[in-house]
Parts: structure tokens; sequence; C-alpha cells
């Protein structure tokens, strides 16, 4: 008997999963990190939607994707490819397979 839902994936796939999801999330930083630098860097007044500059607003978003991007490499280096890993929706979740919000 088999309790609660299981997911099957192999590790060639998680792996490459791993290696898109850093792709991805590296894109992100640089775009966010760009971004940053069309603000003043001593813009301290609070933008209307956050209690921080936008300069600072887009440094943490791009802080968030490079953390990201290190955790789908550290992962992608140490999937055992020969493997078939079982994964639960929490761990769909955690690799980012689906969206924590569905």
């Amino acid at each position: 008997m088999i309790e609660g839902l299981k997911f099957e994936m192999t590790g060639t796939e998680l792996q490459g999963h791993f290696n898109n999801r850093a792709t991805h999330h590296r894109k992100r930083q640089e775009e966010y990190s760009k971004q940053a630098t069309l603000f003043p860097e001593d813009d301290t007044e609070p933008s209307k939607v956050s209690n921080s500059s936008p300069r600072k607003s887009l440094e943490e978003k791009a802080l968030e994707h490079k953390r990201k991007a290190e955790i789908a490499e550290w992962r992608s280096k140490h999937v055992m490819v020969n493997e078939t890993y079982q994964l639960t929706e929490n761990d769909l979740s955690q690799a980012e397979i689906v969206s924590a919000r569905y």
C-alpha cells in the first residue's frame, strides 16, 4: 500500500530540472540587478508599496534569485542520475516543479 501521493522522476530528469531552475534564477538575478542600477544609490525614500527604496527592493529580489540559483546548482550536482526518485507534493513544491501556491 502507498501512503499519500508519490511521484516518480528519474535522476536525469531531476538534474535537468535543477539546471533549468538555476539558469532561470541567474537570469532573474541579472535582470533585477540591472534594474536596480537605474535608481540612485542614496535613494532612501520608501516606495508606496514597501518600506524600502525601489533600488533596495530590486537588490533584495536579485539576492533572493541568487540564493535560489545556488540551491538549484547544488542540488543538480548532488542528484544520483542513475536513480529514480519518489517525490511527495512537498518535494515538488520545494524543487520548484510545481508552484507552492497551486
